[in-house]
C-alpha cells in the first residue's frame, strides 16, 4: 500500500509522450497498491512498512537517482501503475513530489 494520485485503478499510467493516460493490459499492475487521494504527502508510517521495515519505497514522493533527471518508484500525484520502482520519469527542477532517500549502512566491529 503507498501514496499516490486518485487515477482509480493500478494500471493507469501516464504517457508523457502521447500526453494522455493510458491503461496498461499486460497484467504487470500491482493489485496491492491504493490511492487515498490526499493531495500531500503522508505520514512516513501511514502505511506498513515492508520485510526489510522501510516505508514509502514507493508513492508519496519520487525518489531522485544517480543519474540526473532521473527519478523512480512514483509520487503522491502519479497514477498508480507509475508508483513501481520500475517506472522512470524525468525533472527538471524540484518538485513536492520529488525527493531522495538517504541509505547508510552500520558496520559493527568486535571490540576487545
Amino acid at each position: 500500500m503507498c501514496n499516490f494520485g486518485g487515477g482509480g485503478a493500478e494500471s493507469i499510467h501516464y504517457d508523457k509522450e502521447k500526453k494522455q493516460y493510458v491503461v496498461i493490459t499486460d497484467g504487470s499492475a500491482g493489485t496491492t497498491m491504493y490511492g487515498d487521494f490526499s493531495d500531500i504527502t503522508a505520514p512516513v508510517n501511514k502505511y506498513n512498512q515492508n520485510d526489510f521495515n522501510m516505508y514509502n519505497i514507493s508513492g508519496n514522493v519520487k525518489e531522485m537517482v544517480q543519474e540526473k533527471g532521473i527519478s523512480r518508484g512514483g509520487g503522491w500525484r502519479s497514477p498508480g501503475y507509475d508508483v513501481r520502482i520500475a517506472s522512470v520519469d524525468t525533472y527538471e527542477k524540484s518538485a513536492d513530489d520529488l525527493g531522495f532517500r538517504i541509505f547508510m549502512e552500520i558496520i559493527e566491529t568486535e571490540t576487545k
